[in-house]
C-alpha cells in the first residue's frame, strides 16, 4: 500500500517538477576547481548555466555584451572580430574574447558545453585553448552619469549615446529614458535632448532630492541612481559630504597638530633610536 502511494506521488510530482523547469532559465554549478601543484593555473569552468532554447554564438555574445556593461562602467571593445554569420563549431568548444575596461585589457574564455548549455566567463587567456575568438556586440549605444558620485541634493547629468540616431538628421532629436534609484524603483522617465544636430550624443539633468517623492525631473534619492536605455544600464553613488574628506592620519597632519602630540605620536621611534644608541655605546666601551 505505502509503495504504491510514494509511486502514485512521484507520478504527481514529477511532470510537475518538469514543467516549471521548462517555465525558467536553468542555472547549477560544479564544484570549485582545484589549484594546480606545479605551473600556473588554467581557466577552471565550474559553473554552468543552462537555457530552454538553443544557444547561438551571437546570443551567448549579447547577453555577456550586457554582462560587461553592469560591471564596467565605460567599457570599449579593443578587438571587433565578430563576424554574423555564426560558423558552426563542434561541440564542446572554448570561444574567447578581449575588452578594455578603464584603461586595462580583460581576457574571457568560455566552454560551449552544448546547445543549451554554456559555462560561466572566466577571466584568463589562452589563446591555443581557443576554438573561436569573440567579441561582444557593439550596439553603439552608452549610457553614462557625469560623475561617479553625487551629494543627495546635486544635479547630475545623464549622457546617452546612441549611434543609430545620429545617421539621419530627419530622426527624432529627443527620447525618453527610464531613471531610478534605491529608495524609488518606479522613478522618472527622462526625456534626453540631442546635444547637436546629427551627434548621436543626448543629455538631460536629473535634480536628487531627499524630500518628498519623485516627479518631473526631480529624483528622490538616497543611496545610488540608475539610468536605463534600450537594456543599457548605468548607475552612480549617492555620498555624503562626510565621505569626500580625505583620510589623514597623525603623521600627515605634523604641521597643524600641536608639538607635544607629536612627540607621543613618534614616543616609540624615540625609545628604540635611544635604545639603540645606548647599547652600541656600551658594547663599544666594554670592547674597549
Amino acid at each position: 500500500m505505502k509503495t504504491r502511494l510514494l509511486i502514485i506521488i512521484t507520478g504527481i510530482l514529477i511532470p510537475s517538477l518538469i514543467i516549471v523547469a521548462d517555465d525558467f532559465e536553468t542555472r547549477y554549478a560544479y564544484a570549485g576547481c582545484a589549484a594546480p601543484l606545479f605551473g600556473p593555473s588554467g581557466p577552471c569552468f565550474d559553473s554552468f548555466s543552462g537555457s530552454n532554447s538553443p544557444l547561438t554564438q551571437k546570443s551567448i555574445m549579447e547577453d555577456y555584451a550586457r554582462n560587461i556593461e553592469l560591471n564596467f562602467g565605460d567599457w570599449q571593445m579593443s578587438d571587433r572580430k565578430w563576424d554574423s554569420e555564426n560558423t558552426p563549431l563542434q561541440l564542446p568548444a572554448i570561444i574567447c574574447t578581449e575588452f578594455v575596461a578603464d584603461g586595462m585589457k580583460h581576457y574571457r574564455m568560455a566552454k560551449w558545453v552544448d546547445v543549451f548549455k554554456i559555462s560561466s566567463f572566466e577571466d584568463h587567456r589562452n589563446d591555443f585553448l581557443c576554438d573561436k575568438w569573440l567579441a561582444p556586440i557593439d550596439d553603439g549605444i552608452k549610457v553614462k552619469w557625469d560623475k561617479p558620485n553625487y551629494f543627495s541634493n546635486d544635479i547630475g547629468i545623464i549622457q546617452v549615446t546612441d549611434k543609430d540616431m545620429n545617421l539621419d538628421h530627419n530622426k527624432i532629436d529627443s527620447f525618453v529614458i527610464h531613471v531610478w534609484s534605491d529608495t524609488d524603483h518606479n522613478g522618472i522617465e527622462l526625456t534626453v535632448t540631442e546635444t547637436d544636430e546629427s551627434s548621436g550624443i543626448f543629455e538631460s539633468k536629473v535634480f536628487f532630492t531627499i524630500m518628498g517623492e519623485s516627479s518631473g525631473t526631480t529624483l528622490l534619492v538616497e543611496d545610488a541612481v540608475w539610468a536605463e536605455h534600450k537594456s543599457n544600464v548605468n548607475f552612480s553613488r549617492i555620498i555624503d559630504e562626510s565621505e569626500t574628506e580625505p583620510t589623514i592620519d597623525a603623521f600627515d597632519r605634523r604641521d597643524k597638530l600641536p608639538w607635544y602630540f607629536l612627540i607621543v605620536a613618534y614616543w616609540p621611534v624615540v625609545v628604540v633610536t635611544v635604545g639603540i644608541i645606548i647599547t652600541v655605546v656600551f658594547i663599544w666601551r666594554k670592547r674597549k
